[in-house]
């Protein structure tokens, strides 16, 4: 059983704004919930920096935004690690990173790098919930991507297929993304895992409407599991559950829902050799949510 180190950042909030020497922040969306964390530390003595990455171009952004000069690198995938290392020499003590603002693909390379490279003495994470998610039609369906890519691997974690693949996605409101990255692959078994409680309950019958058809097409006999929706911990065991099951199979793990369960999924395959994560890049939309609702912190520090 995992100590789930998970609490509202409301109660920890002076604390970390003395504690914590570096705050990593996206800056692709314009939900309103994306930009908490940027501002209650932008009057701190942390150092702040966006990262984002432009799929197109294989090319990171990191814009250091507590520098009055704001320098910009935006080195190519194979070169980013050492430019992100070098960007919080100094500043890598006690490092936060927002879940809500990053990228899922950066969330996955940035773990990797900071659990293996930088290890820093502290690590959090925050994820702030939304009040609401903007739907197309308002009867479920929701456009969260204007566009899809080949499904891929993660820089610094691509791994080849090996044999003995089990498949688990973990399930978002867009059935489309998963028969996408389905219909490319050979597995000898699916695992889909879904948020369980969400803040709305239609938001857990919604993600099983639209993903559904995929999953009986591919594996109508697939148990679904079930994972607290908001922790990152409770996702992690789902994944040790599964490897203790089936400790001879190699895992493939899909991050096509919330970003606190693509956090797992970075944390977990970056400690294992028989773990490969597919992405397809998605392009999201401007406006995926409205409202801000309440902010949990992570205590990630175990991990590393």
């Amino acid at each position: 059983m995992i100590i789930r180190e998970e609490f509202a950042f409301s109660s920890a909030e002076d604390t970390l704004k003395d504690l914590v020497t570096t705050v990593i922040i996206g800056t692709a969306s314009r939900d309103e919930r994306c930009e908490k964390i940027k501002t209650v530390f932008q009057n701190t003595n942390a150092r702040v920096i966006s990262v984002d990455y432009d799929h197109d171009l294989s090319k990171f952004h990191i814009t250091v935004l507590s520098d009055p000069v704001q320098p910009k690198y935006h080195p190519q995938k194979d070169q980013f690690a050492g430019f992100f290392v070098r960007a919080i020499e100094g500043h890598s003590k006690n490092v936060l990173i927002d879940l809500t603002s990053l990228q899922h693909a950066v969330i996955i390379v940035l773990l990797n790098i900071l659990c293996k490279q930088v290890r820093p003495a502290h690590l959090f994470a925050t994820y702030v919930k939304p009040q609401r998610y903007i739907t197309r039609d308002g009867l479920g369906k929701y456009s969260f991507t204007t566009q899809i890519s080949e499904p891929e691997g993660i820089p610094g974690l691509i791994r080849q297929r090996k044999d003995n693949e089990i498949v688990v996605p973990f399930l978002g409101f867009e059935g489309e993304r998963l028969q996408n990255i389905i219909e490319t692959m050979t597995y000898e078994l699916i695992i889909p895992v879904i948020g369980f409680p969400t803040e709305d309950p239609a938001w857990k019958f919604d993600a099983l409407r639209n993903c559904m058809p995929v999953l009986d097409n591919a594996c109508p006999d697939a148990e679904i599991r079930k994972c607290k929706a908001n922790s990152i911990f409770d996702a992690i065991e789902i994944l040790n559950e599964i490897n203790d099951l089936y400790p001879e199979k190699n895992f493939v793990l899909l991050p096509l829902g919330i970003r606190t369960h693509t956090a797992a999924c970075g944390l977990w395959a970056a400690r294992r050799r028989n773990a490969r994560i597919i992405y397809d890049y998605a392009t999201e939309s401007d406006m995926r949510s409205e409202g801000v609702g309440e902010t949990i912190v992570y205590h990630l520090s175990r991990f590393l």
